[in-house]
């Protein structure tokens, strides 16, 4: 819990200590008279729900707390109105004699006073106060995250069991030597140190620090170091290690390499597709589709579905901006051994530059339940360090709201990203897996929608998600900001 949070909740209990005191007053009144004559809707009944109100204020919804603000105000002007009535002709009369001599009725008047100011105050901070807001926004955003997990919990009680098979102990993949690009990247690197901490907009009672490392897609190795070590230090600053991130979920992310595939079949981009010569090539209102990638799912049995109709996924646009239309996305599969592979010379013309890049692949988790802890630490973006947006293998992502998805009629399979190697962490060093810098005198347009060499800009920084049903049967879908 920030600071802001902390002192939101002391305020809030002495506001309801308040508050309550003061709902409950005729309630507690008429029990000490016996309950003789009561009125019992106003006397009673009443105080109870205003009672229950501020009781459950404690929720965070923000429309209650304009409620019982606004209720407070206005007994309180009431009360002090009222103690105004009763102070103002007595002290005309007589003055301090007067109150001297009368001192109960003065008494009586000074307590409306006071007592009126204070329901006032208390109105007034729940509506004004950085630090109420604060604590309001952490307590409905706790509970959110609690019926989350019991809506997960209860799902899980009812549903099937998902088959898992071990993970190959031989990955076909290259994998990321993170260990080595960590040294390339170490934390020092890649956090800010000059410019503005906080945007000018920014809440007071936000934990944001621009300085620190922000949230990122992942498209070179900077950026994957960017991710993985503020979880690892997220992770380490709480003394419950990476359970305080939530439950994990293992994804295989892709990170893209100009050195050649080693093997046809596995994962890459551009080039010739890993099928049969024989089968027709796909094309759409009667033009020949560009091919774009193949995903390779051998290294990530224990991952994707067992109904996956194949171990290699193609996928072809039909032109540049085919990716908006799923009728424009041509997915089909292609098993790792072929009688006749297709051939360069078998392939018709591409219709734009797609790169030619191949894959390497990194086993790590997501943390879909984990983005509060690391908007509490201060990073920009957030959401980025627990689900990634990268091009990768897993059963999960963010982005998708397909009715399917969200009925459990479909998962994630996994997800092609956008990137541009031009712009982003330290200009460019090490944008690709074997090469350092671009080539001298290199340059590419930085625009949305654009294909080059070293570029796939999708929309704008869009991904292209792939979703798979419970027949097998795989759709895509596709998310720009």
């Amino acid at each position: 819990m920030s600071d802001p949070e902390r002192r939101g909740r002391r305020l809030f209990f002495m506001i309801a200590a308040v508050l309550l005191l003061d709902s409950l007053s005729p309630l507690l009144l008429q029990f000490w008279l016996g309950f003789a004559n009561v009125a019992w809707f106003r006397q009673v009944i009443l105080p109870l729900i205003r009672a229950a109100a501020i009781v459950w204020l404690w929720q965070g919804e923000r429309f209650l707390v304009w409620l019982v603000a606004g209720a407070a105000v206005v007994s309180g002007l009431g009360d002090l109105s009222g103690g105004a009535f009763v102070l103002i002709p007595l002290l005309q009369v007589g003055g301090p004699a007067a109150a001297g001599a009368l001192p109960q009725i003065f008494g009586v008047g000074l307590f409306y006073v006071v007592w009126g100011l204070l329901k006032i105050t208390a109105g007034l901070l729940l509506l004004l106060s950085p630090s109420l807001k604060a604590f309001f926004i952490a307590r409905k955003f706790s509970l959110l995250m609690t019926e989350a997990v019991r809506r997960l919990e209860s799902e899980k009680a009812t549903a099937e069991p998902v088959p898992v098979q071990p993970r190959n102990t031989v990955i076909r993949h290259p994998e990321v030597d993170f260990e080595h690009w960590k040294t390339v990247f170490p934390m020092e690197m890649l956090i800010n140190t000059s410019g503005p901490q906080r945007f000018d907009t920014t809440d007071p009672s936000d934990p944001l620090d621009l300085w620190k490392i922000h949230g990122t897609p992942i498209t070179s190795p900077a950026q994957l170091c960017m991710i993985e070590l503020v979880r690892k230090q997220c992770a380490g600053a709480d003394r419950r290690g990476a359970a305080a991130l939530g439950p994990a979920l293992p994804v295989d992310l892709l990170l893209w390499s100009v050195e050649p595939a080693r093997r046809p079949w596995l994962t890459r981009l551009g080039g010739t597709p890993h099928r049969e010569s024989t089968k027709p090539w796909p094309t759409h209102d009667g033009s020949p589709c560009t091919f774009v990638c193949q995903f390779c799912f051998v290294d990530s049995a224990d991952i994707v579905p067992e109904q996956l109709p194949g171990k290699v996924m193609l996928v072809f646009l039909a032109d540049e901006y085919g990716y908006w239309d799923p009728a424009k996305v041509h997915i089909e599969f292609s098993s790792v051994k072929l009688r006749s592979p297709m051939t360069a010379e078998q392939c018709p013309r591409p219709s734009f530059v797609v790169p030619q890049l191949s894959g390497h692949i990194h086993r790590t988790c997501e943390y879909p339940r984990g983005e509060r802890v690391f908007y509490k630490a201060g990073h920009w973006l957030p959401w980025f360090f627990s689900m990634t947006g990268c091009t990768k293998i897993g059963r999960r992502s963010f982005h998708v709201d397909e009715p399917g998805l969200v009925q459990g009629e479909q998962e994630c399979l996994c997800a092609l990203h956008s990137f541009d190697y031009l712009h982003g962490p330290l200009q460019g060093f090490w944008p690709l897996i074997g090469l350092e810098t671009f080539p001298e005198g290199f340059s590419e347009p930085h625009l949305h929608d654009a294909w080059g060499r070293f570029s796939m800009q999708m929309g704008d920084v869009g991904c292209l998600y792939f979703l798979i049903d419970k027949q097998g049967a795989v759709t895509s879908h596709f998310f720009s900001h």
